[in-house]
């Protein structure tokens, strides 16, 4: 188990160390673990939290890619662009 330093992790994150903070304390996303009075994270855990922000950003692109091509292909049929299609694109 390789673990980490909060510069280290901050540094794989490219976070500061109050995002850090608050992804601990806050949103839950990360888990430390103490060793006396230091703290350190586990590099898998690091690691699977990048990999699933990467997955939510994919899936949010695309849902948005999908309603850009819904509103340009109600366009191309003539039909006119409500506030609400625009918004929600």
């Amino acid at each position: 188990m390789n673990l980490l330093t909060i510069p280290e992790t901050c540094e794989r994150l490219r976070c500061s160390r109050m995002t850090l903070h608050r992804l601990t304390h806050e949103q839950r996303e990360l888990t430390p673990i103490k060793q006396g009075r230091a703290v350190r994270y586990v590099a898998d855990d690091v690691d699977a939290y990048i990999r699933r922000q990467l997955e939510r950003a994919r899936e949010r692109a695309q849902e948005r890619q999908e309603r850009a091509q819904e509103m340009a292909a109600a366009i191309d049929r003539g039909e006119p662009l409500t506030r609400e299609k625009r918004d929600a694109a």
